[in-house]
């Protein structure tokens, strides 16, 4: 949090089912809302949002992931609770349109989010999304099994240092992850692939940003299909990043386009 602007706050806001933790920054025009990666918390955009300046910044912990939202009523078992819960959270924010950005796991999220309610969601931003536009590549949940199946900051690290290949994230985001690992997480809902024919319906202009150096999924097909079943989408690569690395190293591009 020290890495973050001066004037944000943590704070805690209670829905039916969850008290979810949101990193809000002041400031003017349509509201940004950030969604981290799966086992990240709101403190991963720290690089990019240190970038920006002005508009108004809301980033959440995912209930049920690693961070400090906590689940007080069972699991969020389908993404329309999901959605429901997103909901209530800009509810009691008092924020009705606004631009809505995800990483990874954050990027689904906002993806299903906004083929649910197009109507709120002003312009969305995919950086290097899981499960939108490609299938997560089989060397990468190889990799990842043993984080998913034991969470432990040694196995954070490992998955890490192998899909990032060099292209580290910063030390101190790295440790983050790693440290969040090592909780026990409550469960994500797992992410299924949006069809074409809900692709198709999204009117919302969408960025998608992909990582040159992702090791997650073939970007040659994620971008293909993103065009092809997107009305709207401007694709922006960006070179010298991995997927667990991209919002440190992208960091400058990014906020350029969130601005």
């Amino acid at each position: 949090m020290e890495q973050w602007p001066s004037s944000a706050r943590s704070t805690i806001v209670g829905t039916a089912r969850t008290r979810t933790h949101v990193i809000d920054r002041p400031g003017h025009g349509v509201p940004l809302v950030l969604l981290p990666g799966g086992g990240a918390t709101a403190a991963s955009w720290a690089a990019v949002v240190s970038r920006i300046g002005g508009r108004r910044l809301l980033a959440l912990d995912i209930p049920g992931d690693a961070g400090k939202s906590e689940l007080v009523d069972g699991k969020l078992t389908d993404s329309s609770e999901v959605h429901e819960w997103l909901d209530e959270v800009l509810e009691q924010l008092e924020v009705d349109e606004f631009d809505l950005a995800g990483h990874s796991f954050g990027g689904w999220l906002a993806l299903s989010y906004t083929i649910a309610r197009a109507d709120r969601v002003r312009r969305l931003f995919l950086i290097a999304p899981s499960m939108c536009f490609a299938s997560l590549s089989p060397r990468y949940v190889t990799h990842a099994l043993p984080l998913l199946v034991r969470p432990s900051s040694r196995a954070a690290r490992r998955l890490i240092a192998w899909e990032s290949a060099g292209c580290d994230p910063n030390a101190s985001s790295l440790d983050v992850y790693a440290a969040a690992a090592d909780r026990r997480w409550g469960g994500l809902l797992r992410p299924t692939r949006p069809s074409p024919s809900d692709l198709s319906g999204v009117n919302t202009p969408v960025d998608l940003v992909l990582a040159s150096k992702d090791r997650s999924h073939k970007n040659v097909q994620c971008e293909r299909n993103a065009r092809k079943h997107l009305s709207k989408v401007t694709v922006t690569t960006l070179d010298g990043a991995s997927h667990h690395s991209v919002l440190d190293r992208g960091a400058k591009r990014i906020a350029e386009l969130l601005q």
